[in-house]
């Protein structure tokens, strides 16, 4: 038979929780944005990253201001595969709409085969730019990032990178 300490059955209650209100948080996410998504004039962006997470990168975009982004990439650092989302809203867009500067919530999980899975929490914020007569976006990121499983911590993240509208 084996015994687990009160202490150890604490932790892991504490870290279901968690999990539990991440998966919420990502529910109502999908629920509340999968309305947008149906809208004519969303713009789709398809392109590549390089930086923590190195990878596919796309944007929908929602609105004028507002578009979601997304990620499949790999962490060389720590041998991550990671999915990626962020809401992302326009801070001060530059003049003729063709990119400016932006902040914005997500999260990242991911996990690799002989490791638990990874979830953080992480708030970006960066650059992008169209430069006029291009189908190509230019951008640049940071994310303070809040790791909430398997262990909490705080770091950050960061990419450059370009998406082809489509």
């Amino acid at each position: 038979m084996k015994i687990i300490s009160p202490r150890v059955r604490a932790r892991g209650a504490r870290i279901e929780a968690r999990a539990g209100r991440a998966a919420r948080w990502v529910a109502c996410w999908g629920v509340l944005s999968g309305g947008a998504l149906d809208r004519a004039e969303a713009r789709v962006r398809l392109g590549a990253q390089v930086g923590t997470a190195t990878g596919v990168s796309a944007q929908v975009e929602l609105g004028a201001r507002d578009a979601l982004n997304l990620s499949l990439a790999y962490d060389l650092r720590h041998s991550w595969a990671l999915i990626g989302a962020d809401y992302r809203l326009l801070a001060s867009p530059f003049r003729g709409g063709r990119g400016g500067l932006y902040w914005g919530v997500g999260g990242v999980m991911g996990g690799r085969g002989d490791r638990a899975s990874y979830l953080s929490a992480r708030l970006p914020l960066g650059l992008e730019v169209q430069p006029a007569g291009w189908p190509v976006q230019l951008f640049l990121e940071g994310a303070p990032a809040i790791a909430l499983l398997p262990a909490t911590g705080v770091g950050v993240m960061g990419a450059l990178g370009a998406r082809w509208t489509f």
